[in-house]
């Protein structure tokens, strides 16, 4: 038992030098993540008759925008197209593939671009 006693003091010891030494942080290693591409509504996220969004991608490639409602369902395209890097705006009238306004709710505004998906949520309300 004495021994376990020892190597106890010897760890607090050993411890309380490391904390007297100065060594009390350790250094954070960042990362500096690129955004590729992103879609945003300029402004408000409510709308009554039209929402204008901004999307960006930092490459030439195809985008495909598309809405769909709460449940999921498609809604409309809004761009299926390729498209130069940069900062594109867009808008949306509220309404449907067909042209028929549709109803109030949550929309979610999809963009893919080189396979991956970002979506923003948006509410119409008339």
């Amino acid at each position: 038992m004495a021994t376990d006693t020892n190597t106890i003091y010897a760890t607090a010891d050993k411890a309380q030098d490391i904390y007297n030494s100065g060594m009390q942080s350790v250094e954070e290693k960042t990362t500096h993540k690129v955004v590729e591409y992103n879609i945003r509504s300029l402004g408000n996220d409510l709308f009554t008759e039209k929402i204008n969004l901004e999307y960006n991608i930092i490459n030439d490639g195809n985008v495909n925008i598309s809405i769909y409602d709460a449940c999921g369902r498609f809604v409309t395209r809004l761009v299926d197209s390729y498209a130069k890097s940069g900062s594109h705006r867009i808008s949306w009238r509220g309404v449907d593939s067909r042209g028929n306004k549709v109803r109030n709710g949550i929309y979610f505004i999809s963009m893919n671009y080189k396979g991956r998906v970002k979506s923003t949520k948006v509410m119409l309300i008339k």
